[in-house]
């Protein structure tokens, strides 16, 4: 998955419209002072395709996500998997209760909806993750595999010497009796 722009409207500390254009970006790095909204950049793109902020307390609730005393965020992620282009958005509503829900949820490819509810954008957005059943992957592990970590060349470790077992000082002189000897 690659992004290529994001749009933030009402989204934690993101309160007026705002747009992150990744459109010919390799790599690139989040930097700014505390409380500039560099981890909210990364909630937007977990919570547009998933529905949830992993760092909350509460992975089901929505209400955090909007800015204080607005009543609504809206999140829309333009993405590429594999050559093909993907929108998913996400507009979520505060309710007088106190709450918030997800009023509005989509997942597209180019013109065609792939899921139009919360509920369905979630698990269509994570099946892009994954290839279909059965797809070569060219000897490459699948996006969905976690790559292997590779121990560096040199030495084995030392193994750790066994611990001896501490004696109790002895205190005053031995005798016999005391040993239980005679």
């Amino acid at each position: 998955m690659r992004p290529v722009r994001l749009e933030l409207d009402g989204f934690t500390a993101f309160r007026s419209p705002t747009v992150v254009d990744f459109t010919g970006t390799d790599l690139f790095a989040l930097v700014g002072a505390t409380g500039a909204g560099k981890s909210s950049i990364i909630d937007a793109l977990t919570f547009a395709l998933y529905g949830s902020v992993p760092r909350l307390d509460d992975r089901r609730a929505v209400a955090p996500v909007i800015s204080q005393n607005l009543a609504e965020a809206r999140i829309r992620l333009d993405f590429t998997v594999e050559g093909d282009t993907y929108t998913a958005v996400r507009v979520v509503r505060a309710a007088k209760s106190g709450g918030a829900t997800t009023k509005e949820a989509r997942l597209e490819r180019g013109a065609e909806v792939l899921a139009g509810t919360a509920a369905a954008v979630t698990p269509a957005g994570t099946a892009l993750r994954r290839p279909p059943a059965g797809a070569e992957t060219g000897g490459r592990p699948s996006p969905a595999t976690p790559p292997r970590r590779s121990r560096r060349p040199g030495p084995p470790p030392t193994p750790a010497a066994p611990r001896r077992r501490r004696q109790p000082p002895v205190t005053g002189p031995a005798s016999s009796s005391s040993s239980g000897l005679r």
